[in-house]
C-alpha cells in the first residue's frame, strides 16, 4: 500500500480547499443559496423527464439530505416565488411541488450558465484530462463518502 507523503496530503488538501472558493460555487450569481439551486435543478430535471410534481420526501431520497432540511429549502424558494406547493391528489398528509414561471426562468438560466462553465473547463483542459478529472473526481467521492480513514 502506497503512504502518502505529507507534501502530496497538504496539495491535496489545498486542491480541494481552492475548489470550495472556486466561483462556481458561489450562490450570489442567482440570488439563491447553493442548496435551493439544487433543489430548482432538480425539480427542473424532473419536470423535463415527464415528472413537473414531486414532493419533499422524494426530492429528500433524491438529494440525500433529510425531510426536515427539504422543507426548509422548498419555503424559502416558495416565498421568492420560485415553486409552489398544493396538495397531493392520493395523499392529503404530503403535497406536491412544482416550479413556477419564475423558478423554470431561473433554472434555465442557471443551468445554461453551469453548462458554459463546465464547457469552458473541458475546453481548457481538453477531451482526455476532462475525462481523467471525472474518473478521479468519482474515485475520490466514492472514498470520502465511505468515510474510509485508512492510514
Amino acid at each position: 500500500m502506497y503512504s502518502a507523503s505529507h507534501d502530496e496530503v497538504t496539495s491535496l488538501i489545498n486542491a480541494f480547499s481552492n475548489l470550495s472558493k472556486a466561483d462556481w460555487r458561489k450562490t450570489t450569481r442567482w440570488g439563491v443559496k447553493a442548496s435551493e439551486l439544487r433543489v430548482l435543478l432538480l425539480i427542473k430535471e424532473r419536470t423535463d423527464q415527464g415528472e413537473p410534481k414531486t414532493t419533499v420526501s422524494e426530492l429528500s431520497k433524491m438529494l440525500q439530505v433529510t425531510s426536515p432540511t427539504v422543507t426548509q429549502i422548498v419555503n424559502g424558494l416558495i416565498k421568492s416565488g420560485y415553486i409552489q406547493r398544493s396538495a397531493h391528489p392520493q395523499d392529503r398528509r404530503s403535497s406536491e411541488i412544482t416550479l413556477t414561471d419564475t423558478g423554470v426562468g431561473l433554472a434555465e438560466k442557471a443551468m445554461k450558465d453551469i453548462r458554459a462553465t463546465f464547457g469552458g473547463l473541458v475546453d481548457h483542459l481538453g477531451k482526455e484530462q476532462s475525462e481523467q478529472l471525472v474518473r478521479l473526481l468519482n474515485q475520490a467521492y466514492a472514498y470520502l463518502r465511505r468515510g474510509n480513514t485508512e492510514r
